[in-house]
């Protein structure tokens, strides 16, 4: 019987078929090409395997060099059309897994609760509190300052607010700027509103999770402004200045090792780091207002180490927004404990006034006990006069207190007097621009300003465009 053998390769060489005249040959390389292209050309281009070189054959096409003579690691794979057709298969199936999976974690950084709203840094949120409209008066008597403020600003760089009584909308017969104050109002108002009471506080609270409910435009920042506020700088100095420290980056560079992770989320899309602190006047109270001087129970729900006592008048980070539109418990303490509805017949105990304003107290006394005041710039971005210092309420400028000059002195102004304070004089400044064109200079310390009667809003009116640049 005739010994079997293996067939050579020889064999194999007889046995192909060649291809028709009407088709092209098929050649290993073209085929290989063309499995690569059709499965990784929508994906982002991959980084080249490093080349390996065996005994007997030329550089890989990646050009890398490895010294000849090396043995083989692997056995050679068949150099039949069939197999290097597979070959180009798996390679291009590896090459497009690598690039889902890179695209995958890119979408995932995109959508983050912590990534950059568009445009960069995001918008502001004006926040309106008004008692709506009376007798002799509108609901915001300033509208035409604010429309000539808002006037030619892309609609994506701010969004406005306003808390009005239940039934009340703006339309072109009771406001001046129906194009900025139309469908603003907050669906659900708290009503009725009275000074001095924690209704004020859920007020400011409805205004918040308005604003935070709304993507289209995103905000990041949120001033609370009263009807009778004016603004005294230009809109994008405002912005500007509400959005310092928010610092744009195009790409980070790996200085460290460890976390591969956590330098991966950040694109060549660019990334925002938010140093921002939220604008809140917060002391700690030197009034002898802590509801705990009279009641007990109040200790509990309110604890001294945290209270604190400042402006109403906040601007505040979307971090720090959000923990003051959510809070419930202790707004339900200031309800029960903290008031300026008191009795004329209650004496004072022990030298305590029995009087307690919760708007003044809630948000600076909410910060300090979640540990972020650290995070707070104490002082108001907005004007008032507290002179004399006993007063209920700020002075009210009437039409002839205003000018030019004034104007100019309340915006220009880069240190602030705490009338408070034992030493009326002390000066405090109020720091330097953190980033963008205006990095190092002295900021001013005030964008707003109040209390201002209409007829002085429209003297303001007559010389806005001198003094203010709008």
């Amino acid at each position: 019987m005739a010994e079997s053998r293996a067939p050579g390769p020889d064999a194999f060489e007889k046995r192909r078929v060649a291809p028709r005249a009407s088709e092209p040959p098929v050649s290993a390389p073209s085929t290989r090409r063309r499995v690569l292209v059709w499965r990784a050309a929508p994906q982002p281009q991959a980084t080249p395997l490093p080349g390996r070189r065996v005994e007997g054959r030329g550089s890989r096409a990646n050009g890398d060099e490895v010294s000849a003579g090396k043995p083989r690691r692997f056995p050679e794979f068949p150099q039949s059309p069939v197999g290097r057709l597979a070959l180009g298969v798996l390679v291009g199936a590896l090459l497009a897994l690598a690039g889902d999976v890179s695209a995958t974690r890119g979408d995932v950084s995109a959508t983050g609760a912590s990534s950059p709203p568009s445009p960069a840094g995001g918008a502001v949120a004006f926040l309106f509190l008004t008692r709506g409209p009376a007798e002799g008066r509108k609901a915001l008597p300033h509208d035409h300052l604010w429309s000539r403020f808002f006037d030619g600003q892309d609609r994506a760089l701010f969004l406005v607010r306003v808390h009005a009584p239940p039934g009340f909308a703006f339309d072109d017969e009771n406001t001046d700027a129906p194009e900025v104050f139309k469908g603003t109002e907050v669906s659900d108002p708290v009503y009725p509103t009275h000074w001095g009471t924690v209704s004020i506080v859920k007020a400011e609270q409805a205004l918040l999770r308005s604003a935070l409910r709304s993507s289209h435009p995103f905000a990041s920042a949120f001033v609370l402004l009263s009807e009778s506020c004016l603004p005294v700088r230009s809109f994008p100095f405002t912005r500007a200045y509400l959005l310092d420290g928010v610092e744009e980056h195009k790409a980070l560079k790996r200085t460290v090792s460890g976390d591969d992770d956590a330098f991966d989320r950040h694109h060549a899309q660019g990334f925002s780091i938010d140093r921002r602190r939220s604008f809140v006047e917060s002391f700690p109270d030197r009034h002898k207002r802590w509801p705990g001087f009279r009641d007990a129970d109040a200790e509990t729900a309110l604890p001294r180490k945290f209270w604190r006592k400042g402006s109403q008048w906040f601007a505040l980070t979307r971090r720090h927004a959000l923990v003051v539109a959510a809070e419930l418990e202790l707004v339900e303490a200031f309800g029960r404990y903290c008031s300026t509805d008191t009795p004329n017949d209650v004496a004072e105990k022990d030298g305590v006034k029995p009087f307690c304003a919760p708007d003044e107290h809630f948000v600076p006394t909410l910060l300090a006990s979640r540990g972020l005041e650290s995070e707070l710039v104490s002082r108001s971005v907005t004007y008032a006069h507290w002179w004399p210092t006993k007063r209920r309420h700020p002075k009210r400028f009437a039409a002839q207190e205003t000018s030019v000059d004034f104007i100019r002195h309340i915006a220009n102004r880069t240190a602030t007097t705490d009338v408070f304070e034992e030493e009326p004089n002390a000066r405090v400044n109020c720091g330097w621009f953190a980033s963008g064109e205006r990095a190092g200079t002295p900021k001013p310390c005030f964008l707003f300003a109040r209390k201002f009667t209409e007829k002085a809003g429209r003297r303001v009116g007559a010389f806005a465009s001198v003094a203010i640049g709008f």
